[in-house]
């Protein structure tokens, strides 16, 4: 057993040591191609700062937040929070924003897809600009597939702001989910009964119903999602709208206004490849204060929500 035990030991010991050596000339490799390749005012962003920020002599945004404190925020072990990383950036001037991505084009830990993907450039036929890509010599494991170089494309920033179809009255308050300013200005607090529900954090590019392409970021809620909104007028009618990706196997919310339940909201459970902006009408009754606390309970995933008010006062 003690034999058998010293093999396995150094079985993986090998096998580790080269998925190491082979992760290595990925990037080092790659950061050398960009050194020759890219403009000088590149902005690389990347999961991993080592080789790429020092060998590739260009401006490095460390998507993990090691050397780039903005991200310090949102990046935990065990989840990248790619829908808070994109709001981040979004909010960013355009010349401190990424111009660039190195990143491997599968991720073990994300079910072999890019969660960056709806930020790339895309040719006349719909496929993505891959400029360059590194081969896996020798398989790491524990990372990914081919680690690719493709440029950003940040033509939809801010465009998940609006809802994606014209709205009847003035919006008084918007949250937009995943983006930590939005959330803290509206206290938004996220009770998840299972972490990492859904990838948690994610940001897609979906038509809206009026067909305009709207790229935003949001979260998986397996709990409750509280917030405040702040700006309404007692005693009017309140309109929620929300925009989500649906969930097939549950669809029935449980809404709280300041504690006190006034019913449930039924979501579509289908959206045929585009974004969903259910809305739910929050009765006169009901709105008492000029700031109200609004509680959803559910399985759902969010990614903005706006309180809307017909003949209101624009906020």
């Amino acid at each position: 057993m003690i034999f058998f035990g010293i093999l396995t030991v150094f079985n993986f010991a090998l096998i580790h040591g080269k998925a190491a050596h082979g992760f290595a000339r990925q990037y080092l490799d790659t950061a050398r191609w960009i050194d020759q390749n890219l403009d000088k005012n590149a902005r690389i962003a990347s999961l991993d700062a080592g080789f790429l920020g020092y060998f590739s002599n260009r401006e490095f945004f460390d998507l993990f937040g090691l050397t780039t404190p903005v991200m310090q925020e949102v990046t935990v072990f065990y989840a990248d929070d790619e829908g808070t990383k994109f709001e981040i950036m979004e909010q960013l001037p355009s010349q401190l924003r990424p111009s660039h991505f190195v990143l491997h084009k599968k991720r073990f830990d994300h079910n072999n897809w890019n969660p960056y993907q709806a930020l790339m450039k895309f040719d006349k036929n719909g496929k993505p600009r891959i400029i360059h890509s590194a081969r896996v010599l020798i398989p790491a494991f524990l990372i990914g597939t081919d680690l690719q170089v493709w440029e950003a494309d940040w033509s939809l920033a801010n465009s998940g702001d609006r809802p994606g179809s014209p709205i009847e009255g003035v919006i008084v308050d918007r949250v937009d989910i995943a983006d930590t300013l939005s959330e803290k200005k509206h206290g938004v607090y996220i009770k998840n009964s299972a972490p990492g529900f859904l990838g948690n954090n994610q940001f897609h590019k979906l038509p809206s119903e009026d067909g305009r392409i709207i790229m935003d970021g949001g979260r998986g809620i397996f709990g409750s999602l509280s917030m405040r909104l702040s700006g309404i007028h007692p005693g009017k009618n309140l309109i929620i709208r929300m925009r989500i990706l649906p969930i097939k196997y549950n669809n029935k919310l449980e809404v709280h206004v300041n504690g006190k339940p006034i019913g449930n909201w039924f979501l579509p459970t289908s959206n045929k490849g585009r974004w969903l902006e259910p809305m739910i009408i929050l009765k006169s009754t009901i709105i008492t204060e000029e700031t109200i606390h609004l509680t959803l309970s559910g399985m759902f995933m969010p990614f903005h929500l706006w309180a809307i008010e017909k003949n209101g006062t624009r906020k």
